[in-house]
């Protein structure tokens, strides 16, 4: 009898998360400026190397796409798959084996990962508007590598990721625009790198959003 109960309780209470649920679709793009928290120095490359003597901060871009499921209205988890970037704008002095050495400026090192960022948002509801906090781990697998020169990066980088913004919901439809900061939780550079990159970006971000009726 009292495996039944708690089994008809267990039951019940399902039936009444499912019941308030609904699930969702997000795309969204965001731009955003890349800085570094640490130093590049310079690095080397068999019987070469260079010398990094500034770095700039570059504008980027990125968008994805999301699976959304709201237990409630205050709550939603998302997983966020889709393109990121970020990069450097370094000058720097090249040098090689001959005692031969070229100086460059404004050289821009832009980096393309495979994003994935799992979070979990909670509302402020007011009426149609929403006041979103969101926090997330971004998970960034490099590609194009071929396109990757000087400076180094590792495969696989992670980001903790947190946003928040104002968001107007029309019947199933919902948009909105954020704030958003992201940091790096350890260093992206190879070991062929002297010194760290370690990226923090500030950006804006659109988003928009499409709810299925429970």
């Amino acid at each position: 009898m009292k495996v039944f109960l708690i089994q008809f309780v267990i039951l019940i209470f399902s039936a009444s998360v499912f019941s308030q649920s609904t699930f969702g679709l997000e795309i969204r793009t965001s731009r955003n400026v890349t800085h570094n928290s640490s130093k590049i120095v310079g690095g080397s490359y068999g019987l070469g190397g260079y010398k990094v003597t500034k770095e700039g901060n570059p504008m980027t871009f990125s968008y994805s796409i999301a699976l959304v499921f709201s237990p409630n209205t205050g709550s939603m988890l998302k997983i966020h798959v889709g393109r990121h970037q970020n990069g450097r704008i370094i000058d720097l002095t090249e040098y090689d084996d001959t005692f031969s050495s070229y100086s460059y400026a404004n050289v821009d090192l832009p980096y393309n990962y495979l994003q994935l960022i799992p979070s979990y948002a909670y509302n402020i509801v007011k009426g149609k508007f929403n006041l979103p906090f969101e926090l997330g781990l971004a998970i960034n697998k490099r590609i194009n590598e071929a396109d990757i020169f000087f400076l180094g990066i590792t495969e696989y980088n992670f980001d903790i990721r947190i946003s928040s913004g104002f968001h107007y919901k029309m019947n199933e439809f919902s948009i909105g625009s954020n704030l958003v900061f992201s940091k790096s939780i350890k260093n992206y550079a190879t070991k062929s790198v002297n010194g760290k990159y370690k990226p923090y970006q500030f950006g804006v971000e659109l988003s928009i959003g499409y709810f299925f009726k429970s």
